[in-house]
């Protein structure tokens, strides 16, 4: 994913300054691009959720994702990019990146991210 936003490094702070100590985040897939300074859309398509994702820490100052984080039969679509969330709905962004260039969801398909492949740096 990349580094905290600044949302992300005062909430961190307001609970104790580690990594370790973040709530429950959520991966949140969108349209366009998930910069949370711009005007992100979030994906609507059918049986898409926001997905929980389990973390693990790598370092003291990185942590990455313990296990796939999978979004099952996904109604056709595209998405650009993803935030990491601190709610099922609404919430603040912890940290966002975006792809090179959209990427295509077939009809009914699966998208997972594989263990270890969605990090966030302190």
């Amino acid at each position: 994913m990349g580094a905290l936003t600044t949302y992300g490094q005062q909430s961190l702070l307001a609970i104790g300054g580690s990594l370790q100590d973040a709530p429950q985040l959520y991966l949140a897939l969108f349209s366009n691009s998930a910069n949370p300074s711009g005007t992100p859309t979030e994906l609507i398509l059918t049986n898409y959720v926001r997905q929980p994702v389990p973390f693990y820490a790598v370092t003291a100052d990185q942590l990455a994702n313990a296990a796939d984080i999978p979004f099952r039969s996904l109604s056709a679509g595209s998405f650009l990019g993803a935030q990491l969330v601190d709610a099922i709905t609404g919430g603040g962004c912890w940290s966002w990146v975006d792809q090179a260039s959209s990427f295509t969801i077939p009809a009914s398909s699966d998208l997972t991210f594989p263990a270890g492949t969605l990090t966030v740096t302190r």
